[in-house]
């Protein structure tokens, strides 16, 4: 269990502000790609992920993420469907993805979502009016449980929903990292073979070699590409020799 400071969480809360400001003195609206997002969004779940409380049981082997409790929200008295139809939307439509599978993939979808909706400060705000809830899910060691901490936070996200977001719905790396790729769809013509040679990473297929004059290179794949999808199938967990039956 990481141990904060009081001094590591004001620190933390000032690297959000000096991330917001750093992104507000950018151009708008802001797009994948910009230099400071990533490392906003980083700062960001950091800060909701200090003195989250985990389960003490060795049963439980799926580690809780801030995810695990937004989810919960639009049950919640305090935060209804008809008070909070936005963060509820917001909450449902992370739920139904099918290309997510971890709490932190889910969680960052949903911070990107709530950036590009003005939501961000919502989930907090909400938390904090539900001492219950709140003393469930995080310690007091926490930022959010901290009194003048929480207010700062909140004060913080209240001025990020001032920032424009137009970010990509893509959502297929968030599991793995903030940094999403860029993507290229590929209309490839009717053939026997495509002409690449493929490998194996962390469960991600890769392009390791493209064949001279083949259809693949007419269309432009390059050795290194990560094939997301093919012909509509998700490759993601599929070992080589299952990628070409869907060839």
């Amino acid at each position: 269990m990481a141990s904060w400071s009081g001094r590591d969480r004001e620190q933390l809360l000032e690297e959000l502000k000096a991330g917001f400001l750093r992104l507000k003195g950018s151009v708008s609206p802001i797009r994948d790609g910009q230099p400071h997002l990533v490392p906003f969004c980083e700062t960001l779940e950091n800060v909701l992920r200090v003195g989250l409380k985990q389960p003490g049981s060795i049963l439980r082997v799926t580690r809780r993420d801030y995810w695990d409790w937004i989810e919960v929200l639009p049950t919640n008295s305090v935060c209804s469907t008809k008070k909070n139809p936005l963060l509820t939307e917001a909450v449902e439509t992370v739920k139904r993805s099918d290309v997510l599978r971890t709490p932190q993939g889910r969680g960052r979808c949903f911070l990107r979502m709530a950036l590009m909706q003005k939501l961000v400060p919502i989930p907090v705000e909400h938390l904090l009016k539900n001492p219950k809830l709140l003393a469930y899910w995080y310690q007091k060691s926490s930022i959010i449980r901290h009194e003048e901490l929480a207010g700062q936070l909140v004060n913080i996200l209240f001025e990020v929903t001032e920032l424009d977001f137009d970010l990509t719905e893509r959502a297929s790396f968030l599991d793995e990292t903030w940094i999403i790729p860029e993507y290229v769809n590929v209309q490839l013509e009717p053939c026997e073979r495509l002409g690449l040679k493929l490998a194996h990473m962390r469960d991600r297929v890769l392009v390791d070699a493209v064949l001279k004059g083949s259809v693949a290179e007419r269309s432009q794949i390059e050795a290194g590409d990560i094939v997301d999808e093919l012909n509509g199938v998700r490759l993601f967990g599929l070992k080589v020799g299952q990628v070409w039956i869907h060839q």
